[in-house]
C-alpha cells in the first residue's frame, strides 16, 4: 500500500514494476469469484498458470489451456454441494417443463399451418373459378355485342 501512496518520482525501478504488475492484476482479479481467488492464493501451481495467462493477456496472445485446479484433498462441504445440485435439478425441471410446452406449441402451430394451407387452397380454387366465369361471361357479351353469335 505504501508503494501506491508514493509519488512516481520517489518510486524505485523495482517499486514501479511491482506497482505496474499490481495494477495489471486488478481487472483480471475482478473476473474471479471470491472462492476461486482463495483457491488460487493457496496453490502455487495455479498462481503460476494465472501469471502465464496475465502475461499472455499483456502480449495479446491467447493464454495456454488451463488444467483443472488440484484442490489437494477434501475441500468444501458436501451439504453445500448437495444444496447446489438440488438447486440445479430444480432448475432443470423448469427447463424440461418449458421445453415440453414449446413442443406442444410447435405441434399446434403445425396443425394451424396445415389448416391455413387447405383453406388457402380452397379459396384459390373458388377465386380462380369466379375469374374464369367472369371472363367467359364478358367474352359472351362481347360476342353478342359484335353480333358474332
Amino acid at each position: 500500500m505504501e508503494v501506491l501512496e508514493k509519488s512516481a518520482d520517489q518510486l524505485s525501478q523495482s517499486d514501479q514494476e511491482a506497482a505496474r504488475k499490481a495494477a495489471a492484476w486488478v481487472p483480471i482479479a475482478d473476473d474471479l469469484s471470491a472462492e476461486s481467488a482463495k483457491i488460487i492464493a493457496g496453490n502455487q501451481e495455479a498462481e503460476h498458470r494465472f501469471a502465464e495467462r496475465l502475461a499472455a493477456k499483456e502480449s495479446n496472445q491467447s493464454p495456454p489451456p488451463t488444467p483443472p485446479v488440484d484442490l489437494g484433498g477434501d475441500v468444501g462441504d458436501n451439504d453445500e454441494m448437495e444444496a447446489r445440485v438440488a438447486k440445479l435439478e430444480a432448475a432443470m425441471e423448469f427447463v424440461q417443463r418449458d421445453i415440453a410446452d414449446i413442443k406442444l406449441d410447435l405441434r399446434e402451430i403445425r396443425t394451424d399451418i396445415k389448416e391455413v394451407r387447405s383453406e388457402a387452397r380452397t379459396d384459390f380454387r373458388l377465386l380462380f373459378g369466379a375469374i374464369i366465369a367472369v371472363a367467359l361471361g364478358l367474352a359472351g357479351l362481347m360476342a353478342k355485342g359484335f353480333h358474332w353469335l
